[in-house]
């Protein structure tokens, strides 16, 4: 099967989550053990105290994402499903309590309960991977819709991304998946023809959307912020200069319009989630705090920061081969 399909991709993602639903008993990390105390933060506790508490200094996992992960995990935590689950006693409420790390150890429900978040955490994957997949066949490239399922598949069972989200624990896959979402949204910008000496490109509104998809992906992990130079020269040489034919020639101009427009949206999406932090009684004491957590330099960000650089590395250089593939 080459073509793909909602239905396709659909089946794909029910059996998948079936076999990553084999792996709950499988090893786990301290990974684990840090989002289940983010959990129960963001359960309890009111959104002031989120970046500040450390279970009166008996844990290390305190909450170091930026505001918008945070904003996820308070989700997780308080819906009616887990409302419900923990009333009638099919969730444990240890799970979702401030435990000191030297007691913290989960139940078989708690473990069922957040293996089965990253599962369905999994859909913005699929949904990310059946988008850039779709979007390449927008180029016009021979080679990019010979076989779109398989390339779909590549990315969605990635035994990489199966190990460490789904074994060692944690939520790549959902902010890989947004990735995609914007380098589709980027890749239908980038779409052209010309007629009659005319360039006819797509709708920058594609553009836009791509740099606000990012936007939020900064504001759910900040190390992703390693992509942001390509990102910004790419969206100001595609956005900002519009191309015109002349004849059997061209003209580029600047366009400042386009620039504020870009720089607007990508500052929303990105500042948005900080807000409710700034309405705080200590708006400045929130940011202070918050860049303590986001940027550790006086608990090992020399070794946090290129262990995790490496790994957008590979991503961007993986995604550079597939790319020049279809070139």
């Amino acid at each position: 099967m080459s073509s793909l399909s909602i239905k396709s991709a659909i089946q794909t993602f029910l059996l998948l989550s079936s076999i990553k639903w084999l792996l709950l008993p499988t090893y786990r990390s301290t990974d684990f053990d840090v989002h289940r105390l983010w959990l129960a933060i963001t359960h309890h506790l009111p959104l002031s105290e989120w970046y500040f508490n450390d279970v009166n200094g008996t844990t290390v996992h305190t909450l170091d994402y930026p505001p918008l992960f945070a904003f996820f995990e308070s989700g997780l935590g308080n819906n009616y499903i887990t409302s419900t689950l923990l009333e009638n006693g099919w969730l444990d409420r240890r799970c979702l309590s401030l435990l000191p790390d030297d007691d913290n150890a989960p139940s078989d429900q708690c473990v069922r309960f957040q293996r089965g978040t990253v599962i369905l955490s999994d859909v913005v994957l699929f949904i990310g991977a059946y988008l850039a997949t779709k979007s390449m066949t927008t180029l016009g490239e021979e080679g990019c819709g010979r076989a779109p399922y398989f390339t779909f598949l590549l990315i969605v069972t990635n035994p990489g991304l199966i190990l460490l989200d789904h074994v060692h624990f944690q939520y790549n896959g959902m902010m890989l998946g947004l990735l995609l979402i914007s380098i589709a949204f980027m890749v239908r910008g980038a779409s052209h023809r010309i007629e009659n000496n005319i360039l006819i490109q797509n709708d920058q509104r594609w553009e836009l959307l791509s740099a606000g998809c990012f936007g939020m992906l900064l504001a759910m992990k900040h190390l992703y912020l390693i992509l942001a130079p390509l990102y910004f020269f790419y969206l100001l040489r595609r956005h900002c200069f519009v191309v015109e034919m002349k004849g059997k020639g061209y003209s580029i101009s600047f366009s400042l319009k386009r620039l504020v427009v870009l720089a607007m949206v990508t500052l929303v999406c990105f500042l948005g989630p900080f807000i409710p932090f700034l309405m705080q009684n200590d708006p400045v004491g929130q940011m202070q705090q918050i860049m303590k957590r986001l940027f550790p330099f006086g608990r090992g960000v020399s070794r946090y920061i290129p262990c995790s650089s490496f790994c957008h590395h590979h991503v961007l250089i993986y995604t550079y081969i597939n790319v020049s593939a279809c070139s």
